[in-house]
């Protein structure tokens, strides 16, 4: 009594949770200040280009976040306010992410560099918007807290699955083709599991109510 999502739909949470696991797995892993200059072989200003792209990343969010976030309050679709968000950037992310481990060794160290500012960047500033969106998911799927409570906890589990599946799958091809290859493919099967899995999403109701002020247009300015 009091609750509100169905078998069904907790286990299409449990599903498109494991889906965004697998994503941020491989974008976490590899897209980061320490790992960025090794990947690129950008010389001994790598860290330096790879923080300040890092940090290029963080102003842009601080920038787009308030705009991105009104965007999402006045979407309204039969899917939902969050879903659109969720299952379209899905994929996008995981294109970027894929990019940005593929660091083409035919480019000299300037063109590596550009490389990493123009899709690392990106990627970063794209990941952090549409991981967020997943996180905040769970303030509309049930107006329930501890229901939300109840099933957020072993969701938050599953999802320690992906890393843990992918990282010695990751031993496994290290050995057989080398370490760029490696990163490479790694990326490619965490992003198609990833896309594949958050389509469940679809069947979790959004449960999205809408407030007086709501219903008479109240205009919330970006600011």
């Amino acid at each position: 009594k009091g609750r509100f999502l169905n078998l069904k739909e907790i286990l299409g949470l449990g599903i498109s949770s494991l889906g965004v696991s697998f994503i941020t797995n491989f974008i976490s892993m590899y897209v980061t200040v320490s790992q960025v200059p090794l990947i690129y072989d950008m010389g001994d200003k790598g860290t330096l280009h790879a923080t300040i792209m890092y940090l290029m990343a963080s102003v842009l969010a601080l920038i787009i976040t308030p705009i991105y976030g009104r965007m999402i309050q006045r979407t309204h679709t039969k899917f939902g306010r969050y879903k659109p968000y969720i299952i379209i950037l899905a994929p996008i992310v995981a294109v970027l992410g894929v990019l940005a481990l593929w660091s083409p060794q035919s480019l000299d160290i300037t063109q590596r560099t550009i490389y990493v500012y123009m899709i690392c960047t990106p990627t970063l500033l794209v990941w952090n918007l549409w991981f967020n969106t997943f996180n905040m998911f769970p303030g509309v799927f049930t107006p329930n807290q501890q229901e939300r409570a109840d099933i957020w906890s072993p969701i938050g589990l599953i999802m320690g699955f992906a890393p843990t599946i992918m990282n010695a799958v990751k031993g496994l091809v290290v050995g057989w083709v080398g370490d760029i290859w490696a990163a490479r493919i790694y990326g490619i099967l965490c992003g198609v599991l990833g896309v594949a899995c958050i389509i469940a999403l679809l069947g979790v109701k959004e449960r999205v109510f809408i407030t007086p002020e709501e219903e008479k247009k109240e205009k919330v300015s970006t600011i």
